[in-house]
């Protein structure tokens, strides 16, 4: 992911857990912990949408910090990967989100 892409991610995680009156610090503690999982969770898509050839080539450029040229070799092989990155996203949220509902529905 570019680090616009997880701006963008941060935002729409404040934003569908109605984070946005809470503290900066608070923000940024639920972020860090959901945020984690997220980014875990979109990296996984990610990989397996390339092909086995090109999936440690990928890493390796993340790992450099080679951004522009990690995106570009996942706009080869994912015609939209802004699209892919945010749905992908989405997922991973809102199963956090159905998980925390079942948890409270046991506690309640």
């Amino acid at each position: 992911m570019t680090p616009e892409q997880i701006k963008q991610l941060h935002a729409q995680i404040i934003r569908e857990l109605e984070l946005e009156t809470f503290p900066p610090t608070v923000q940024e503690s639920m972020l860090a912990e959901i945020g984690q999982n997220i980014f875990m969770a979109v990296q996984a898509a990610l990989l397996s949408a390339l092909p086995d050839t090109d999936q440690d080539t990928y890493m390796s450029l993340i790992e450099a910090g080679e951004h522009e040229t990690a995106l570009s070799l996942l706009k080869k092989h994912i015609p939209n990967v802004d699209t892919f990155v945010a749905q992908a996203a989405a997922d991973e949220l809102r199963a956090f989100k159905e998980t925390e509902r079942q948890v409270a529905e046991q506690v309640a």
